[in-house]
């Protein structure tokens, strides 16, 4: 039976990762800083850091494969905890892991390493260079970039970094928290831009399925994962309304005007919505995903509007959320005043 350590083991990735993986019948250790909302019996759950050396190292004995979930993300706004989670903390981890019996390590990276450049490139590959323009995608990147000098400097351990698009699934709160609210209170509806961008999500359980493969299959490199079913904002919106029965309306907010009040909402701390959200929210993101099919054999099962039904599902028939930030309905504070 083989052991796996997933990191960020009570988030939004990593809780259903580590349920899922201890579904398949692996031996899990998760390590988390918060408690798992709904704990497995039969999963080993330690709460700490991935900064903690001595924690670390003691539950890298016996492990064979680390899925690295752990992280601070961009609606924290935690910018001095970025580097030295993000990037600091992966640096921890894959060092020990040099020094155990750990012979596979996935990271769950993000797409905002990419910045803004879907506005550039049609579909964007792999070998696009990187360009994040704010503070949790650099971390992202610069963990990344680490991680690529050890599959060149080392062959003991693979690597593979998985990029995946908006991750949708159970539980998923946030900017979906909001949109799914006014949906079913048939409240109005707000977007950036004209609604004809291109969307690109990608359902949490295609996620899975791509690092099992990456993981078991021992892969090296990075792999873009998003669905190949994917949509504008506008059918989103769409596929919403329907699968909540919702009336309400939708209304389309101009572009530059509102992202300068996003940015100024953003600078005096009172803004829900990290520059990452608000700037590229109006813009075509779509990644090329050839080389995780061709490479890891994984083709993603879900589309864009199935991804919208289920999860819109999920949220109507779900009070509990968590305490992950991903699963944080987004406080609007002086927004509301801009909406109204």
């Amino acid at each position: 039976m083989k052991s796996v350590l997933v990191t960020g083991s009570s988030g939004f990735v990593g809780e259903y990762f580590t349920n899922e993986l201890f579904t398949r019948g692996y031996k899990v250790k998760g390590l988390d800083i918060l408690a798992p909302s709904l704990p497995i019996p039969g999963v080993e759950y330690h709460r700490g850091s991935i900064l903690d050396d001595m924690l670390v190292i003691d539950l890298l004995k016996n492990v064979d494969i680390v899925i690295h979930c752990a992280g601070i993300v961009p609606i924290t706004k935690n910018n001095k905890q970025f580097i030295k989670v993000n990037y600091q903390g992966t640096v921890n981890l894959f060092n020990h892991c040099l020094k155990s019996k750990v012979y596979h390590f996935t990271q769950i990276s993000s797409s905002s390493v990419y910045g803004l450049q879907g506005s550039v490139y049609k579909l964007i590959d792999e070998s696009i260079e990187e360009k994040p323009f704010e503070p949790y995608g650099f971390s992202k990147l610069k963990a990344d970039k680490f991680l690529l000098q050890q599959i060149a400097a080392q062959k003991k351990i693979s690597i593979a970094i998985l990029r995946p698009r908006t991750i949708v699934g159970p539980k998923r709160s946030g900017l979906f928290h909001l949109l799914f609210s006014w949906a079913k209170k048939n409240q109005t509806m707000f977007i950036i831009g004209d609604g004809e961008n291109k969307m690109q999500l990608i359902d949490l359980r295609d996620l899975f399925e791509a690092t099992l493969l990456a993981s078991t299959l021992c892969k090296n490199g990075v792999f873009n994962i998003g669905t190949d079913q994917y949509s504008t904002m506008n059918q989103i919106i769409i596929d919403l309304k329907n699968s909540a029965e919702s009336k309400s309306r939708l209304v389309k907010l101009p572009s530059k005007i509102f992202k300068f009040i996003f940015e100024f909402l953003d600078k005096i701390n009172v803004s829900p919505f990290s520059a990452w959200h608000y700037k590229s929210c109006d813009i075509d993101f779509v990644f090329d995903i050839r080389k995780a099919k061709n490479e890891l054999g994984w083709t993603p099962i879900f589309s864009n509007k199935k991804m919208i039904e289920d999860s819109y599902k999920d949220f109507s028939n779900s009070e509990s959320i968590g305490l992950s930030p991903h699963r944080q309905p987004l406080k609007l504070k002086l927004l509301r005043i801009f909406l109204k």
